[in-house]
This record gives structure tokens, C-alpha cells and sequence, in this order.
């Protein structure tokens, strides 16, 4: 983000370049850096600074117009006086220009800039112009000498109201010039604009390249996109190649395919020649004549303009057309370049968002400018920029609806815009009254590209409605074909509405290209679905087809499709949602049938809200759902709640699971519960339950030949042994559960084993070896998208790397751990996370900071019940109450924590035995063996709750 400041700016530019680079390369290359150092050197010499360098141009920024105007003077004195070793000398035109702009990376942005260069442009070599802004605010400053002459009212090519230019006039430089290079200087049909010209630079170079290089370019997009804009925008810049003239024509009112030649010749005020047809006497009077020729709103009448094009542009050979269009002109030659929208805030939750956040974004500046010029004494802050990034957001950033809706200001507050966007049509309403009817609401705007297609293709577009976030070819194929939809003519139909701008082709998928409405087009679209019979029968296709896509992600998303598979749900999760949504409301074993074929996609990606909501309500929904159906539900629910810590419901639940597949006889079943079950029992402490429980499931998974059910069994073994420190068998465990998921093709699974493998060599001392496991493991969930796996992996790396001493590496692990881990939701990981930056903090030398992590961390941990989890956390508590001076509150916690290791059958961390020897040696000569071991016991006989009320409060 740039920060806005006032400063004079210099713009340069060498006149009549491309000729001396074509006619004397080499010499020319050398006289542009004499150049540049003359300029350079002159900015400096008056305390300004070259910021950008483009071709043959330099950009200069001083703190007042004075010191630019001195550094112009003396550059172009110097730039006189040279003699170049060119067949004639360098002239170079100069721009002076006051203004608001934006520093960023050392670079300045925005409309003042723009002015500036165009200024520049204007001129002629060996001339400086100012602008009435620069002028004014010199006050009598300039050098002695020099003066100024007035050059009176001109308009620029940005289409703005006429600017007062000024002639700077001083001894030893050229004086008379020629008429400014201005557009009322040159022929031309260009209308007046009222407002600015909002953002589009990048967009309108692309056209501007686009023009120079081909005969026939057409700006494609939907209605209220800002083609018209941007092609006058682009007719302006362009319009010195033109000396022929530049010539708009209107054909929106244009009703009469015929009339398109009378419209032409009437905007350049051509009279017909006796014995010609209209057309004959257009192709006479352009003739050879460089001319460019900008056809607005072809659409409508697209054969017949292609037509005229096409006998124009091989009849007239200096003659080029830009043209704009919903639809392409479809002839030889044309080169179709699509408008995209205004810069816009991505969907997110816009809360903390301050104005200067906006900046960045092109629709809100837009909404911005157009707000202040409809309510002059709006009063602007940061408390209006969450509305306005939610509304140019929901708007797509079309810039018609961003306009439309920047005019309720009169009326309404931002946020009760933003409010009632749910209602668009009704609300973007109110043009100007002097525009076209279509383009004065909305509605009408999208009426009138509607009102242009086939019956087939309204039905077609009308059922393209039922689909969320985009769709694929297949999907479109099998939800909104039948009953008036040849399958077979889907793809033509999807073509054609994207030629007519009405479907947006996004990025290639999984499955080849997707397609997608804007938010606004489906509403519209939506809209007219509503008025026919059509739309509870499209949901039932939508949610079967959907459902057909989840059951083949499951049958996947284990093996090895995995890492195809978790895009190809990525990209239709929307969609699977609002399958999810319908059937709740008028299927529900439908509904639970999707919840179960997603939870493991929930599982990798972090979804645990989503999931667990889904699936709570399928539930509640199918009380009499088949027994088989619920008991796979209500696992599925549980390993979701086991993630965000709820191991109370979580053991609930999977008991309820197991007891309905025992009772089935469903033996698979019944392991996947009790793996459910042991994995919980794993997270309370409870090592002993856990065992038996992973044993029972390793020997029923080997009995039925379950290779996925082997490898989680072997692997909960391993971090079993891991936590009694027995690390050879815990490497055991691990290093099978590694070698089966990786025949499985589970990358999932596989990176937890890595993880595992990681733990076990930190143990054992062998750090790099460890390291190098846990980052690997790390690239392998993030480069799966595996949020849970990237957490874990972080937050373990980050600890792993504080124990080798690599603290600022560590940190920055640590806290991006803790971030995902919270954007999870995932109390056990967050409680990990902050317990490392706990220790981190501690070796830093902040010790508040550390307790307060370590306290989260316990905090966190207590309240989901993980026991092992919290007994670290109050080690951690009690080794700075020693440090701090309180052995008698140390001791006692050590007793405690100890007492619950040995309860559970776990070991201290081999890692930290050192560490606590020595803090026992300090504590037990501070208190005396006597105090030292009465204390000790005393800690040993807490509870839970009174171990953590001495932790926290105690010192």
C-alpha cells in the first residue's frame, strides 16, 4: 500500500525517437544515455529525483514546481547547446505538473501522473509546458528570465474539461512552436467527458498496443463493463497517428442493420455522391486517408457491421477500426481483446478495513470519486470502508453498477447499500438521464444482452443460474441440458454465450476449462429462472450430479487421485454446498449421503466448521436414516470434533457408531469407530486404552486385508511409543505406516508419517535429520493444500528449530503456525504453537511474553482435555516460577507433572532431561532436601484444577 503525497513532477519525452532509432541505431543508443545523464544530473542539481526511466522518457518528482521547472530549463539548455552524433539533434519535450499521487516501491501512481505525461505529450521538442495548477503555485518564483506565456484553454487526451497551459519562456531557448498537440488541434469527434477516467493504465496500453499493430480490434465484454470509456480513452491517446481524423460513431440507436453506413457518414458529415451507394461514398471518401474509425456498440446489428468492416478495412488501406462489442465481429483480421473488471476486494470479511486499504483497488476509487461528486459534503472514513470494499466486491467491479451504486449516497449510507445488494436490480437503479435507457439501470442493461439471444440460449442461460463458484462442460452438460437443451449443443450454446459476454471462461481446472457468471449476471439470471416452473427440478439434477462427483473424490481422495482430486472438489465446493444446502431442505438421506463422501475432504482441508455443520444437521435431518448411513455419519462427525478438540462428543459419538456396526456386523466399520475411539483416547493421555484399542484395529485391519486401516493403526503405535520414549519402536511404527501409505499413493497420511519420523529423530539427537524430515513434510502439505498437515508440520518444525538454536527461523514457523492453527480452529495445535513461542520468548529474554504464551497454551489444553499437552505446558509454567525465584511454586508443579507421566505411562521429553535435572539440582539447594522433597509430594497429590490455579496464580 503507497502513501499519498503532494509533489511536482517533470515528465520528458524525445520527439520524433522511433524515427532516429530506425535511421541510426548505434548512434542513437549512444546519444540516449548522454541524454539521460543531462537530465538526470539537471533533477538532481535542483533537489529532485528520477523515479522511472521508460524507453526514451524520464520521471522526476521534486517537492515544489519551482525546483522542476529550474531542472527543465537547465536541461533543456544543456539539451541545446549538445551536438549529437545523429543526423539531427535531439529535441525533447517537457511536462510540469502539481498533484496528489502515490509512492510506492519508489515509483509514484495515479492521475497526476497521467496528466502529467500527457502534458508532455502536447508539446513539441525543445518546448515546456506547464499546467494552471503548477503555474499557480509558483508565486513569482521562477529563475530570473524566465517567464511564462499564456497558451490558453486546452483539452488533453483524457477527455476532461479544458486545463490552462502555460509556455515556459527563457533566454537561450526556442520560443515559437507550433500548435499544441492537442485534441481540439487535430480532427476528431471525441465527446467531452464529465467525470475522470478511473484506473485501467494497464488496460488501456494493452488496446493502445493492440491499435498500433492491428487494422481491426474489438473491445469485448458485457453491458456496463466500460468498453465505450475505455475505447475513447484509447481514440484519444492514439490520435496523432491519425491525422486524418478520429471518428466515433454511436450505433446503440442505430435500430436498421442498413443504417450503419448513414450513421458513419453522418458522424463525419459526408455527403453521399450522386450515382454511389452509401457505402461506395464511405469507401471513396476514406480512401488512403490514415484515419481511425471507433464503432460503439456493435452487438446489436454484429452482421451487418462486420459486413461494412470487412469492405472498409479491404477497401481503405490506412483505415483501422476499434470497435466495442458484447459479441465479436467474427471476420478475418479482427483481433477481439475482452475488458475485465475494476480491480475489486476479494470475497473475504471485509471487518478492519480502513480507507487506505481501498486505494489498491480500481472500483473503489471509482465508487469513491463518483460518491463525492453526487454527495460533495460526504464526509469520508475509515468506518464506511468495510461497505465499500463489500460493495465493489459483490458488484464484480463492473463499473456501470459500481456508478449506480455510488449515486444512492444521495439517499442511503454506505452500509445500507451494502445491505440491500441482495436486491440489486431494484437498487441500481437512477442513471443519468441523459444516457440510453439500457444503461440507465442495471436491469436494463443485462435486458438488453438477454433480449439478443435465441429461445435455446435464454433457456440454456437461464439454468446456468443453478450453479455456484463456476461449473465445467460436464456439469453443464448433465444439469442444464433436456427438455428443450440438445446435450449435444451445450458446448455450442456455452460458446456463444461466452462470445456474447454473458459466461466468463475462468482458469483451466482439473478438467479442463471452467465457466462462470459474474455475481451480478447470475442474479439477473437467477432471477428469470424464478419466473419459470423449471427450478426445483434443475436443483434435484444439480444435487444428483454433484452427488455423483462426490462419490467419485471419495473413492479417490486416499489414493492415488489424491492430489487430483482435492483441486477438482476445490474447485466445485460451492457448488457441493448448495447440493448439501437443497437436499437438507427436500432430501435428507441425500443429504447425509454427501456429508459422509466428504468428511475426508473436510479432514485435509481444514473445513472442520463446514463439516461438522453439515453433518450435525443431515443428522438431525434423517433420524430414520439407515442404520449403515447414520453409523458412518456419526464417525465422520466425530473425527471432525476430534479436530477442534471435543473429545467428550467425539468419544460420544464414535461409541454410538460402534455400537451400530457391531450390531451390523460391519467389521470394516467397526474399525474405523475404534480407531476413532483409540485416537481420542490418545489425545486425553489415556496411552494404555490407546494401545490396546490400535492393537485391536492393527490385527482386524490385517484380518481383512485393510492396508489404509493397517497404516493408521501402525502409526498411532508409533506415536504411543514415541510419548513412553521408546523411539526405536516408535521409528518402527512410523517407518511401516510411511512405506504402506506411500504404495497407497496417501500423501495425506504419509506426511503425518514423516512428521512422526521427525519427532522420533529430534528424540534421539540427530536434529539435521530431523529437520530435513519436517521440512520436507512441510512442502508436501503445502504443495497438497493440506491445512492441518501445514500447521502440525509447522509448529513441530518451529520447535524442533528452537532446540538447535535457530531462533529467528524458528519464530517465523512458530508464528505462522499459530496463525493457520487458529484459523482452524484447532485448539491442540494452537496450544502446541503457543507453548514453542512460550519457550521461544523464554530464550529471548522476554519473560512475560513467555509465561503468557504458556499460560494460552495451558489454558487451551486444559479446556480440550489434552492431558499430555498440559502437563508440557505446566513443565514449561514451573521452570520460570524457578527462574523467577519461586522454587517452593516450582517444585510443586514438577511433582505434579510427574506424578501424571507416570500416571499415563509417559516419559519427560528426552530432550528436555537435561534441562530439568539442572533446574531440580537449583531448586533442591535452594530448598533443602527436606523442602524440597515435602513440597515435591504435596504437588504429586493435586488435582488437575489446582495444579493450574498454582501455575497461573500462585506467583
Amino acid at each position: 500500500m503507497g502513501i499519498e503525497t503532494v509533489r511536482a513532477f517533470l515528465i520528458t519525452d524525445i520527439e520524433g525517437s522511433s524515427r532516429l532509432w530506425e535511421t541510426s541505431p548505434a548512434e542513437m543508443s549512444e546519444s540516449l544515455l548522454l541524454h539521460n545523464a543531462i537530465i538526470s544530473e539537471a533533477v538532481a542539481s535542483h533537489g529532485g529525483r528520477v523515479f522511472k526511466t521508460a524507453g526514451d522518457s524520464i520521471c522526476a518528482a521534486f517537492d515544489c514546481p519551482s525546483d522542476a521547472l529550474a531542472a527543465a530549463v537547465e536541461a533543456q539548455s544543456r539539451l541545446e547547446s549538445t551536438n549529437w552524433s545523429l543526423p539531427e539533434s535531439i529535441r525533447v519535450r517537457m511536462g510540469i505538473h502539481v498533484g496528489v499521487a502515490e509512492e510506492r516501491d519508489n515509483d509514484f501512481f495515479g492521475s497526476t501522473i497521467n496528466r502529467t505525461a500527457r502534458l508532455a505529450g502536447a508539446g513539441h521538442g525543445g518546448q515546456i509546458l506547464m499546467s494552471a495548477d503548477a503555474c499557480d503555485q509558483l508565486n513569482g518564483s521562477a529563475n530570473e528570465g524566465v517567464a511564462l506565456k499564456d497558451l490558453g484553454q486546452h483539452r488533453l487526451r483524457d477527455l476532461i474539461h479544458p486545463q490552462r497551459i502555460c509556455q515556459v519562456v527563457a533566454p537561450d531557448l526556442p520560443s515559437e512552436f507550433p500548435p499544441l498537440r492537442t485534441i481540439d488541434s487535430l480532427p476528431n469527434n471525441l465527446p467531452k467527458q464529465v467525470n475522470a477516467f478511473i484506473g485501467r493504465e494497464r488496460e488501456l496500453d494493452e488496446v493502445n498496443q493492440l491499435v498500433r499493430r492491428y487494422r481491426l480490434v474489438t473491445i469485448l465484454g458485457s453491458g456496463g463493463a466500460g468498453k465505450t470509456r475505455l475505447a475513447l480513452e484509447a481514440a484519444a491517446e492514439l490520435i496523432e497517428r491519425f491525422p486524418d481524423g478520429v471518428w466515433v460513431v454511436d450505433l446503440s440507436t442505430v435500430t436498421d442493420p442498413d443504417q450503419i453506413a448513414c450513421a458513419i457518414t453522418t458522424e463525419l458529415a459526408l455527403r453521399q455522391d450522386g450515382g454511389l451507394t452509401l457505402e461506395d461514398s464511405l469507401v471513396r471518401y476514406i480512401g488512403s486517408s490514415t484515419t481511425l474509425l471507433v464503432l460503439d456498440n456493435c452487438e446489436h446489428v454484429i452482421e451487418a457491421a462486420a459486413g461494412l468492416v470487412e469492405r472498409l478495412l479491404q477497401s481503405c488501406p490506412n483505415l483501422k477500426v476499434l470497435a466495442t462489442s458484447r459479441e465479436s465481429l467474427g471476420i478475418v483480421g479482427e483481433t477481439a481483446w475482452r475488458i475485465p473488471s475494476l480491480s475489486f476486494p476479494p470475497q473475504q470479511d471485509f471487518k478492519g478495513f480502513a480507507l487506505r486499504d481501498l486505494e489498491q483497488f480500481e472500483s473503489a476509487r471509482l465508487f469513491l470519486d463518483r460518491a463525492l461528486i453526487t454527495l460533495p459534503g460526504l464526509e469520508l472514513s475509515d468506518s464506511m470502508a468495510p461497505a465499500i470494499a463489500q460493495i465493489c466486491s459483490r458488484l464484480d467491479g463492473i463499473p456501470l453498477a459500481v456508478e449506480l451504486a455510488a449515486v444512492r449516497v444521495r439517499a442511503l449510507s454506505v452500509e445500507q447499500i451494502a445491505q440491500r445488494l441482495d436486491d440489486r436490480f431494484h437498487l441500481l437503479t437512477g442513471g443519468s438521464r441523459t444516457a440510453l435507457p439500457r444503461q440507465q439501470t442495471l436491469r436494463a442493461t443485462i435486458d438488453w444482452s438477454y433480449g439478443l439471444l435465441s429461445e435455446e440460449e435464454r433457456l440454456f442461460f437461464r439454468r446456468l443460474s443453478v450453479f455456484l463458484g463456476g461449473w465445467s462442460l460436464e456439469a453443464a452438460e448433465q444439469v442444464a441440458s433436456g427438455d428443450g437443451v440438445d446435450e449435444y449443443a451445450v458446448i455450442d450454446l456455452l460458446g456463444n454465450l461466452v462470445d456474447k459476454s454473458l459466461v466468463n471462461v475462468e482458469e483451466r481446472g482439473p478438467d479442463g476449462l471452467r465457466y462462470a457468471f459474474t455475481e451480478t449476471i447470475r442474479e439477473y439470471s437467477r432471477d428469470r429462472l424464478m419466473e419459470t416452473d423449471d427450478m426445483a427440478s434443475l436443483r434435484r439434477r444439480h444435487m444428483v450430479y454433484y452427488l455423483g462427483l462426490a462419490e467419485r473424490g471419495e473413492a479417490h481422495i486416499d489414493g492415488p487421485g489424491q492430489a487430483a482430486w482435492l483441486p477438482k472438489l476445490d474447485h466445485d465446493y460451492k457448488n457441493l454446498r448448495s447440493a448439501i444446502e437443497w437436499a437438507l431442505r427436500n432430501d435428507g438421506e441425500a443429504s447425509l449421503t454427501l456429508v459422509c463422501l466428504l468428511w475426508r475432504y473436510w479432514m485435509i482441508r481444514g473445513m472442520y466448521h463446514d463439516g461438522r455443520k453439515f453433518t450435525q444437521k443431515a443428522l438431525d435431518a434423517v433420524p430414520e436414516a439407515p442404520q449403515w448411513l447414520r453409523a458412518k455419519a456419526l464417525n465422520s462427525l466425530a473425527l471432525l470434533v476430534q479436530q477442534q478438540g471435543d473429545y467428550r462428543l467425539a468419544q460420544a459419538l464414535s461409541e454410538e457408531s460402534l455400537a451400530i456396526r457391531t450390531q451390523l456386523g460391519d467389521e470394516q466399520g467397526m474399525t474405523f469407530a475404534l480407531a476413532s475411539i483409540g485416537a481420542n483416547a490418545l489425545f486425553v493421555g489415556d496411552l494404555e486404552a490407546s494401545q490396546k484399542i490400535h492393537e485391536q484395529t492393527l490385527e482386524l485391519s490385517k484380518k481383512s486385508g485393510n492396508a489404509w486401516g493397517m497404516a493408521q493403526s501402525e502409526a498411532s503405535l508409533g506415536l504411543i511409543s514415541w510419548y513412553r520414549g521408546d523411539y526405536e519402536k516408535a521409528r518402527e511404527g512410523f517407518e511401516s505406516s510411511l512405506a504402506r501409505w506411500s504404495e497407497l499413493g496417501d500423501l495425506v497420511n504419509y506426511q503425518y508419517a514423516l512428521v512422526g519420523l521427525g519427532l522420533v529423530a529430534w528424540q534421539e539427537g540427530d536434529l539435521e535429520k530431523s529437520i530435513s524430515l519436517l521440512r520436507k513434510a512441510l512442502k508436501s502439505s503445502r504443495d497438497l493444500g493440506n491445512k492441518m498437515g501445514t500447521a502440525q508440520a509447522l509448529n513441530v518444525l518451529g520447535i524442533v528449530l528452537l532446540n538447535a538454536g535457530e531462533l529467528e527461523e524458528a519464530e517465523t514457523w512458530l508464528i505462522e503456525g499459530l496463525e493457520l492453527s487458529e484459523k482452524l480452529d484447532a485448539k491442540w495445535l494452537i496450544g502446541l504453537a503457543c507453548g514453542g513461542i512460550g519457550w521461544l520468548k523464554l530464550q529471548q529474554g522476554d519473560a512475560k511474553a513467555a509465561r503468557q504464551y504458556v499460560s494460552r497454551s495451558l489454558a487451551l489444553r486444559v479446556q480440550v482435555e489434552d492431558r499430555w499437552g498440559a502437563l508440557l505446558s505446566l513443565d514449561g509454567l514451573a521452570f520460570m516460577a524457578a527462574l523467577s525465584g519461586r522454587p517452593e511454586i516450582s517444585v510443586q508443579i514438577f511433582g505434579f507433572t510427574d506424578a501424571g507421566r507416570a500416571d499415563m505411562g509417559a516419559l519427560r521429553l528426552k530432550t528436555d532431561v537435561r534441562n530439568y535435572d539442572e533446574i531440580y539440582a537449583s531448586i533442591r539447594s535452594a530448598l533443602g532436601d527436606g523442602e524440597f522433597d515435602r513440597l515435591y509430594a504435596e504437588g504429586g497429590k493435586m488435582t488437575m484444577d489446582q495444579a493450574v490455579k498454582l501455575a497461573n496464580e500462585g506467583w
